[in-house]
This record gives C-alpha cells, sequence and structure tokens, in this order.
C-alpha cells in the first residue's frame, strides 16, 4: 500500500488544509499519529475535517495523548481541568463553545456542555486505535516497548506517551514504526531542527515538526513501498 502520514497537527487546521493538498487521495491512505487537537486555535475543525476524510476516504486516526486528555477531562473534570488546561486544553475547550469558558465557568459545566453538544465528535474520539500495522509499517503516537516479545502488547502509556525513550532501543521487531508526540527538534542534535528524524537504524521516523511554534512544521510522509518522500508546512508556506 501507499500511505501518506501526517504528524501532529494540534489545532493548526489551515497548515493542516495546505498540507492535505499533497494527498494523492485516490492512491494513498491517510493516517494521522494524533494529537489532533490543543494548543492551537481550530481543534474543533481539524477534529471535524478528519471525522469527513474518515468517513469518506477511510483514513485512520491514531490515539493521541491529547485525545486521551481531553476524554479523561470529560469524565473527571474538576480533577482534571489543572491538567489539562495548561497543556492546551483551554484552546480546544474554546473551539468547541465558541466562547473563552476555561476560566470563566466550572469544569463540571463545560465537560456537560461538550458531552452534550458533540456527542459524533466524542463518540468518534472514543474509537481511535493505538497504533495500526500495515505490512513492515507501524504508525503510533508515541512509540512501543521494543523489550517486548510481542510490542503489540505495548501499555496505552507506551503507545501514546512513551517515556522510555523507545527512539533509542533496539529494534529486532522487523518493522518500521513512524510516530509522532515528541518534538524531532528534541531527537536532532541541532538546536531548533524541526525536520524529521531517522533513527541510524532506519527502522524508526520521527515526524513531529512542531507546528505549534512559530518556526515549526508540520510534516506529511509519502509512502510507497520501502521509500517515502517528505512534504512539510509551515505556518507561511510549503517546503
Amino acid at each position: 500500500m501507499r500511505f501518506f502520514v501526517v504528524g501532529d497537527v494540534h489545532g493548526y487546521d489551515e497548515p493542516f488544509y495546505r498540507l492535505l493538498k499533497h494527498w494523492n487521495v485516490d492512491k494513498d491512505k491517510l493516517i494521522q499519529l494524533g494529537d489532533m487537537i490543543d494548543r492551537g486555535p481550530n481543534s474543533l475543525d481539524v477534529l471535524r475535517r478528519m471525522m469527513h476524510l474518515n468517513k469518506a476516504y477511510g483514513a485512520e486516526v491514531i490515539m493521541g495523548n491529547h485525545e486521551e486528555h481531553l476524554l479523561t477531562f470529560l469524565e473527571f473534570p474538576d480533577s482534571e481541568a489543572q491538567i489539562y488546561y495548561p497543556i492546551g486544553g483551554d484552546r480546544t475547550l474554546h473551539s468547541f463553545v465558541g466562547e473563552k469558558v476555561a476560566y470563566s465557568r466550572t469544569p463540571q459545566y463545560i465537560a456537560d456542555y461538550v458531552t452534550y453538544h458533540f456527542q459524533e465528535e466524542i463518540a468518534f474520539l472514543r474509537t481511535l486505535p493505538s497504533y495500526v500495522e500495515y505490512g513492515d509499517w507501524v504508525f503510533v503516537h508515541g512509540g512501543v516497548n521494543l523489550n517486548l516479545r510481542d510490542w503489540r502488547q505495548s501499555s496505552d502509556a507506551d503507545f501514546r506517551r512513551h517515556k522510555n525513550q523507545f527512539w533509542h532501543e533496539k529494534n529486532d521487531h522487523g518493522k518500521t514504526f513512524v510516530f509522532g508526540h515528541i518534538a524531532t527538534s528534541n531527537l536532532h542534535q541541532e538546536p531548533q531542527n524541526h525536520n524529521i528524524w531517522v533513527s541510524p537504524c532506519q527502522t524508526k521516523i520521527g515526524i513531529d515538526g512542531s507546528i505549534v511554534e512559530q518556526d515549526g512544521k508540520l510534516h506529511g510522509l509519502h509512502i510507497n513501498g520501502t521509500s517515502y518522500e517528505v512534504v512539510s508546512v509551515t505556518h507561511g508556506e510549503v517546503k
């Protein structure tokens, strides 16, 4: 199969829209690696765009830690607000409600409002898988536990926010893992390098180019067989 894989969008719908112009709808399966929401101004628009692409073209979305945070907030708003708001959740809730409600309404009111008025969107988020696998390619948000005999038995924490630095672990599983979550500028030795990151073993590819930063990038990875090409957009142009 051929794929067009998109990294962390984080509520920036306009760069996402421009990047999708490089997606060959007829030939490439679209996969978005999670963290559609939070931090940027248009999380609801991004979510609805992906819902449409899923329904119309079979595009797939991976569960990211920010989608998980939103779902947890909706279930436990009073205790989770202090965690969710500072990581960009307040801007997501503003996009849902249409006003800056995070600090003018109670967390319970906001959670009830979103749960009631956006049932289809929330139901969609609950269906997102922790990873998708096609042949020798695995697409995941955070990573996997490569020390397990079967990486598919990784925990949700491994899949969504891998803290054990799987990008440095030996990969003996015969798969190439494409992931987001960690900014590639944290993986490169050069500071402020937002290009994609490829491990020395060539079996792990990080594509979170930090579109949340002014000089960041939103990456799309064209995969055809065993080869790939990168298309990137910034806040002002395509590179």
